[in-house]
């Protein structure tokens, strides 16, 4: 008690509940870091001085580039860290001068980023020391570095939807989702003893987008499988054509896909449906950070989107998949030090520590974890750990972008290696996410931006927060600009190495008779890079006019990603289902998935279900924002959903759908099983299930050879009971040279047969 008055004022205890009692310790310790920020905030004071003095005599202060709306840039407004002072009012005019500030230390970072980029891409197309092969190109020799590999997942793993979404969850409805990093340490687990030693040792390689067209990347030339042949070696062939068809559901939910699905026959349906997503789905990917950076410097869309791409195509063309990772690699440390810098930067702007938990707290966004066992609470622990691990094991252990690269490496502990820095790594990022979405509400606590329009989007509130805590320093939010960039190239280049890919195994060595040399086929990779990328810019122009028309499609992919996950499980966990069974389970799983999810969409769309965010306030706000400012003191708070007004299952939160559609799945598929033809375990290749299930399996001999055996068995039986004239000449050959045996000169006689010659006559006769 700092005033020795209050210290006789009565003392009341209160009983603490455990859901209380954790915020209430953490922020005790909170308290016990504050006297440490205060060194730094005190030598930072000099600095924060300066620019509130400068706000106070009229300045206008820098503003987010990524909050003015698209198409009029006049309706957009400011703050800032600083603006919550009482300074005057700046005029929107003023403002939307103001915004295109891209310093010359911006452009260096820029550039310099494409440039490391370039280089990786000449050194290992030029000067790694050898001439790349195809598998080389697409694999990278199988003999990659873990810790590249490692932040290659975790780049994988960063996306638009990571890097925007969680700290917006975190400032509408607060950390209970932060929670899932224990989801995530589980799956790691899982991962790591039944999915990847399966798919390591049966050598299954390729990107995510390369399982849609279901190519058959290097199997018989470079002893390479592809998750759909899983399928058909576990199953048969109907069910690889259903697992993949449920891979183009999950990207595209269009009946034109399902027409060219049904109309064309195996390869051109594949074919034509991969590169549709591909040359769609690319183009927007680099459109994207190339309208942010149109709103930050005012160069026209049009030529950053050609020049950038133009880095890309070249480092992916004359690097193949070591450039890809290894750009990769750079990339990562690109967002994360950006990441670390806002959060470090924002953190010592607005006083430390102390300031963002207390506003944070005060607020209700630092939660215990919710025990509610009701699965229509959007998070909580039993949805987060259960739901969510679901969820998570779908995104990394049936993920052909994730898989490809863990097969970069040479064995199976580099692999469990680089799988183990990717859960910490995944781990810290998400942290270091949740953390920015709290930095965002502590900086604008009492001037909700979304109301304001200050961002005009939900998914504006980061970049927000970064070009208003950066904008005093040169060259860092060049630096930010740059990550948000590196995850689109990232992505691009993967792209263009997997349709390379597709073009080569699934087109060329089908339709062509002769093999193509290592020297032609390094061209055509590399010709069909060039060409493919140069198409993906063309396709900018499109883009543009696109507009909401993919996102309803894209809202719709968690439909397939159950029956995805159960199909793929009952191979791997189950030695039970068969081939009938299994196309059955997934049929029914992905129907009932799509009742599910068409009906939580249409009631939300019809505004029946709706999640009410924490408290947000406009009170604090020290400029114009137009009719907002009569608004009341707490906004975007939504009115519960009555749980009887909806069909229970619509209600249940969106982590359930994947553990839903893969149970659905697995049970009927077991059903399904055990009501046609049940199925002998011995007959089972136990290289493609799981070692967890292996050991019940019963002992016999590698079903490789085995097959092989069978097959020439077959082959010679039928031979023989072709016709007995045919039969009777052929047993000739054994005895003498008489003219019925002529005809089968040099033929082999099948001693490895199940039967012996004199068991087949005595039969015969």
């Amino acid at each position: 008690i700092s005033n020795p008055s209050e210290s006789a004022l009565p003392v009341t205890v209160e009983k603490v509940s455990l859901r209380t009692f954790i915020p209430i310790l953490t922020f005790k310790i909170i308290n016990i870091l504050i006297p440490l920020t205060n060194m730094i905030i005190t030598r930072h004071d000099c600095c924060c001085t300066n620019a509130i003095l400068a706000v106070s005599s009229g300045s206008q202060t820098m503003i987010s580039i990524f909050s003015v709306p698209l198409n009029n840039l006049t309706n957009f407004t400011t703050t800032g860290t600083l603006d919550k002072m009482d300074a005057p009012k700046v005029s929107l005019d003023d403002i939307g001068m103001s915004l295109r500030r891209f310093g010359v230390a911006d452009y260096v970072v820029f550039v310099l980023m494409l440039v490391i980029c370039a280089l990786i891409g000449v050194y290992y197309g030029f000067f790694a020391g050898k001439s790349q092969t195809a598998a080389d190109y697409l694999m990278g020799g199988r003999n990659m570095q873990t810790f590249p590999v490692a932040l290659s997942l975790i780049a994988s793993f960063i996306s638009g939807i990571t890097l925007l979404g969680v700290p917006t969850e975190i400032y509408l409805y607060g950390t209970q989702y932060l929670y899932c990093i224990f989801t995530v340490l589980c799956m790691g687990v899982a991962v790591s003893t039944a999915y990847l030693p399966v798919f390591h040792d049966l050598k299954l390689t390729s990107t995510y987008e390369v399982i849609i067209s279901l190519v058959l990347i290097y199997y018989n030339y470079y002893n390479l499988l592809l998750f759909s042949f899983y399928l058909e070696r576990r199953f048969n062939k109907k069910v690889r054509l259903f697992g993949s068809f449920l891979i183009v559901v999950c990207y595209i939910h269009t009946k034109i896909v399902y027409f060219f699905f049904v109309l064309f026959y195996y390869y051109c349906c594949m074919f034509f449906s991969f590169f549709f997503f591909q040359m769609l789905w690319l183009p927007i990917v680099i459109y994207v950070p190339a309208l942010a950076f149109n709103q930050v410097t005012g160069i026209n869309v049009h030529i950053i989107t050609p020049a950038v791409c133009i880095v890309c195509i070249f480092y992916t063309c004359v690097g193949g998949l070591k450039a890809v990772v290894w750009t990769d690699v750079v990339q990562t440390l690109i967002m994360f030090a950006a990441m670390i810098l806002v959060m470090v930067k924002g953190t010592i702007d607005i006083g430390g520590l102390g300031v963002v938990w207390n506003r944070n707290y005060d607020s209700g966004r630092i939660e215990a974890p919710n025990f509610s066992p009701d699965p229509t609470v959007r998070h909580s622990i039993l949805t987060l750990l259960v739901g969510g691990f679901f969820w998570w094991l779908q995104v990394n252990a049936v993920n052909q972008n994730m898989i490809q690269r863990y097969l970069t490496l040479p064995n199976m502990h580099l692999a469990r290696i680089a799988l183990a820095i990717f859960v910490v790594g995944a781990i810290t990022f998400l942290s270091v996410c949740g953390y920015c979405g709290l930095l965002i509400f502590a900086t604008y606590y009492d001037c909700d931006p979304l109301t304001t329009k200050l961002a005009s989007a939900k998914d504006q509130l980061l970049p927000l927060l970064v070009m208003d805590t950066l904008k005093g320093l040169p060259g860092l939010p060049g630096l930010f600009v740059a990550g948000v960039f590196s995850a689109a190239l990232s992505s691009l280049s993967t792209g263009l190495n997997s349709m390379a890919a597709v073009l080569l195994e699934d087109f060329c060595k089908i339709f062509l008779k002769s093999r193509m040399n290592a020297r032609r086929t390094n061209i055509f990779l590399k010709t069909v890079v060039v060409v493919l990328g140069a198409i993906c810019v063309a396709l900018v122009f499109v883009v543009e006019k696109l507009g909401a028309v993919l996102q309803m499609s894209m809202s719709l992919s968690g439909m397939s990603n159950g029956p995805s996950l159960g199909l793929f499980s009952m191979g791997t966990l189950s030695e039970t289902v068969e081939g009938k069974g299994a196309f059955i389970g997934g049929i029914g799983g992905l129907g009932f998935m799509t009742w599910i999810t068409l009906g939580t969409q249409a009631a939300i769309a019809a505004g029946d279900i709706s999640f009410e965010t924490k408290p947000l306030t406009v009170d604090g706000c020290k400029y114009d924002f137009g009719t907002a400012s009569s608004m009341s003191a707490v906004v975007n708070s939504t009115v519960p959903l009555h749980k009887g007004e909806v069909f229970i299952l619509y209600q249940m939160s969106y982590l359930w759908y994947t553990l839903l559609g893969a149970v659905v799945s697995m049970l009927i598929g077991l059903v399904a099983s055990f009501l046609t033809t049940p199925i002998n375990p011995a007959s089972i290749d136990r290289m493609l299930v799981s070692p967890v299930i292996r050991r019940f399996l019963p002992k016999k001999q590698n079903l490789q050879d085995n097959t092989l055996k069978n097959h020439k068995c077959k082959k010679s039986r039928d031979m023989i009971y072709a016709n007995k004239n045919c039969w009777r000449a052929f047993c000739a050959l054994w005895h003498d040279n008489t003219h019925p045996a002529q005809g089968y000169r040099g033929m082999v006689r099948p001693n490895n047969c199940a039967y012996s010659s004199v068991q087949i006559v005595a039969s015969s006769s």
